[in-house]
C-alpha cells in the first residue's frame, strides 16, 4: 500500500479537523467521501463522483470558504480518488 496514499488522507483530514468553521455534519459527509474511496471505491466510484460533484456545488454556495480553501479540498479529494483508481487497477493486474 503506498504510503504517499495515506499522508495524502492524513493531509486533507489534519486540514478538516484544524477548520473550525466546518460543521460536523460537514465533516462527516466529507470523512465518508474519503473512507468509501480507501475501503470500498469498486462499484462505488460513481457515488464518489457524485458526492465530490455536490461537495464543489455546496462549497460554492458556502460563500465563507475562499476559493483557495475550496480548491485544494476538492483537489485533495479528487487526486486521493485518482490514486486509488489506479492502485486498483494496478492490483487488478498483478493477480
Amino acid at each position: 500500500v503506498s504510503q504517499s496514499r495515506y499522508e495524502q488522507v492524513d493531509q486533507l483530514l489534519c486540514m478538516l479537523e484544524n477548520n473550525a468553521v466546518l460543521s460536523e455534519s460537514f465533516t462527516r459527509k466529507i470523512t465518508n467521501i474519503v473512507l468509501v474511496i480507501l475501503s470500498n471505491l469498486d462499484g462505488n466510484q460513481d457515488w464518489v463522483e457524485s458526492e465530490i460533484t455536490k461537495l464543489r456545488e455546496e462549497l460554492d454556495w458556502l460563500m465563507i470558504f475562499s476559493e483557495d480553501f475550496k480548491g485544494k479540498l476538492i483537489g485533495q479529494l479528487l487526486l486521493t480518488l485518482e490514486r486509488q483508481i489506479t492502485l486498483n487497477k494496478k492490483e487488478k493486474s498483478e493477480v
